[in-house]
């Protein structure tokens, strides 16, 4: 069923709803009965690039003490879940009433009951969700709740059922009350556990952070662009990894804020963290001058002017380069990208349990992030590797470990683009192939022999760090 057009057999809905009720009666009596039942199963700029060799944060993350039993735990699944099991129940009887067996519309309850239309439209999409869950978002306030009452019964809905009707959706009122303190915020939490609809809440919600992040923060992007490419070395037993970065239409939301560019460094169990000194730019025009002295800009990719920067030494060594300040708005927009490449940086074999992550870290408020990963065909026997996105409120970018509480949910999916280089088109990088060609070209590497994999995400949180996982048993040396 399709928005404001789609079509309901009410008497059907009716004796669907009063199953359903039994169901969630005895349902809820079981909770009664066992509280474990309860609920169901259940930047660029500003960031950094790393990879991790250290195996100091392994699948199962670090252990730690978890508080709560898990009947406190799905406290809110259990309670809401079964009082929108019976406001819809109750809802889906007294429009039963009014309609009778008929298909209807929205257009046809409001006409019926003088409903407004935007009342109708939420009324039906309650009694037409197949998960009482995600009808949630569409239940009115007080008010719309009165009126809507108030309405049905006019149009002959009984007594018992209205008053069926009010009773529950004070039930849900409550719930409100008790675990949201206000409808926002319900909502906000009501989004996580509904079924339909959770993607675009989520959505919302990010955007939201988004706008959040650029006014504290003083700075927003259009996209945050990440490209890592991993190749055999010329050394057989090693391996090459390049950096493409780019941050699109990045502008100041207020005056006087420059903005911290990344630097890839690498993590090992014995070294820790590293800065590499065997860096170069991918940009031939830029290999004269060391990567640690200069910032490796693609100067055909950026805009013009080219954006101004000065070089920043950070923690344990890793040098870092800052952006000018500039202007607000567009007057001071720029986008500025940037490639470097290590040589035989790593062996391309595992000796032991440590998997190989490649992270990047997001900082930069954007409006897309995109993180792509071109693998050699010959490495980890073309196996797609794993994504978690990670926050970063309480895991340092090298010392502290993850938690398995750190991980966030994502509704977005790994993508495999394929192996044309010329099909990884991005419309909010529009010279995106360009740069890709042009970076293989420059390195020396085939552009039909690599496995393009992405993963895109409108308004990605921050601080957070993206991971791609492969597991030390795609890289054990043959005959091991």
């Amino acid at each position: 069923m399709r928005g404001s057009e789609a079509t309901a057999r009410v008497g059907g809905h009716a004796r669907h709803y009063s199953e359903r009720k039994w169901r969630g009666e005895r349902t809820r009596d079981a909770r009664a009965r066992n509280p474990t039942l309860a609920g169901r199963a259940g930047g660029w700029g500003g960031g950094y690039a790393l990879v991790d060799l250290s195996g100091g944060f392994p699948d199962s993350f670090s252990g730690a003490a978890r508080v709560g039993t898990n009947a406190q735990i799905t406290t809110f699944e259990g309670e809401v879940g079964g009082a929108l099991e019976r406001f819809q129940g109750a809802l889906g009887a007294c429009a039963a009433a009014v309609m009778g067996e008929s298909e209807w519309r929205p257009a046809d309850l409001a006409r019926r009951t003088g409903l407004d239309t935007k009342l109708a439209w939420k009324l039906h999409r309650i009694v037409s969700s197949e998960a009482a869950m995600a009808c949630g978002p569409y239940v009115p306030g007080r008010r719309g709740l009165a009126i809507m009452s108030v309405a049905l019964g006019e149009a002959g809905a009984s007594r018992a059922q209205v008053a069926e009707l009010d009773e529950a959706a004070e039930a849900f009122l409550s719930l409100v009350r008790r675990h949201g303190g206000s409808r926002r915020s319900f909502d906000a939490l009501l989004a996580e556990h509904a079924e339909s609809g959770a993607e675009r809440s989520d959505l919302e919600q990010r955007r939201l952070a988004y706008e959040g992040s650029s006014y504290i923060w003083g700075v927003r992007a259009a996209t945050n662009l990440a490209t890592f490419i991993v190749a055999p070395s010329e050394d057989p037993e090693r391996l090459d990894i390049a950096l493409l970065r780019g941050v699109y239409d990045l502008q100041r939301v207020r005056r006087k804020v420059p903005w911290r560019v990344a630097r890839m460094f690498f993590r090992s169990a014995e070294k820790g963290v590293r800065k590499v000194e065997r860096r170069e730019a991918i940009d031939p025009e830029r290999r004269g001058t060391p990567v640690t002295e200069e910032l490796p800009l693609m100067d055909e990719f950026c805009s013009a002017p080219m954006p101004e920067y000065e070089r920043i030494e950070s923690a344990q060594g890793v040098v870092e380069y800052q952006l000018a300040e500039a202007p607000v708005g567009t007057q001071g927009s720029v986008t500025c990208v940037m490639g470097e490449v290590v040589r035989s940086c790593q062996s391309r074999y595992s000796e032991d349990e440590n998997p190989l992550r490649i992270r990047f870290g997001l900082r930069t408020p954007a409006e897309m992030g995109v993180v792509d990963l071109l693998m050699h065909q010959d490495l980890f026997h073309r196996a797609a590797p794993r994504v978690k996105l990670m926050s970063d409120l309480f895991a340092g970018e090298s010392t502290a470990p993850y938690q398995a509480s750190d991980e966030l949910p994502t509704p977005e999916r790994l993508e495999m683009v394929g192996t044309d280089v010329r099909r990884a088109g991005l419309r909010e990088a529009p010279e995106y192939v360009a740069m890709l060609e042009r970076s293989l070209g420059w390195l020396g590497w085939d552009r039909n022999s690599f496995d393009i994999y992405r993963f895109r995400m409108a308004y990605p949180p921050i601080p957070t760090t993206l991971m791609y996982i492969y597991d030390a048993a795609l890289a054990r040396r043959p005959g091991t």
